[in-house]
């Protein structure tokens, strides 16, 4: 019998990745492609098609951590829900790619966008699940068009003994953006 799925997700136990005291990444959306299912014959002279239903969609991604760059791969599997980011170049840890993207969607919309499936040492590869495929399109283009996410991450001290983790987002701006 299969265990059931924990209520967080993997990456959400790895708060500053390689014991950092502050973490930046950049994420740069350079191209979407979207590859169609179905079409729909609008006229024959000439041809046009109308898409119906889309497949997937391949989203190539440049990520700047810290100093080190990297190229990753998103592809959303619109029939399954399914987005899986693989990375092809460089050395950045792609679920905390994932999991920064799931928490600034969180911000901007209320809700997370996408469940991660895979353990936290897995920095090659990331399986996720997405509540609504087309909605996270939507915001990776609007990544693209906006030109860049920037986020920051460090600890603030509290108190004598405590540090609390903070987080900032940039979207395609030099300030720094807020939400309640």
């Amino acid at each position: 019998m299969p265990l059931p799925l924990p209520t967080k997700d993997w990456v959400e136990r790895d708060y500053l990745p390689h014991d950092r005291a502050e973490y930046n990444i950049s994420i740069y959306v350079r191209k979407i492609t979207v590859q169609p299912s179905k079409y729909k014959p609008v006229s024959l002279d000439p041809v046009e098609l109308e898409v119906l239903r889309l497949k997937r969609a391949v989203v190539s991604i440049d990520v700047k951590e810290d100093s080190e760059e990297s190229q990753i791969t998103a592809v959303i599997e619109f029939r399954g829900k399914g987005l899986t980011l693989s990375r092809t170049k460089g050395n950045c840890d792609v679920g905390q790619i994932a999991w920064r993207l799931s928490k600034y969607h969180f911000s901007r919309y209320g809700k997370a966008g996408l469940r991660i499936h895979s353990p936290p040492n897995s920095r090659e590869l990331c399986d996720c699940t997405l509540d609504n495929p087309d909605q996270f399109l939507d915001f990776l283009h609007l990544i693209q068009t906006n030109r860049c996410l920037t986020i920051r991450v460090w600890h603030e001290r509290v108190g004598h003994f405590g540090a609390t983790q903070q987080e900032s987002f940039k979207l395609g701006s030099k300030e720094t953006q807020s939400f309640p």
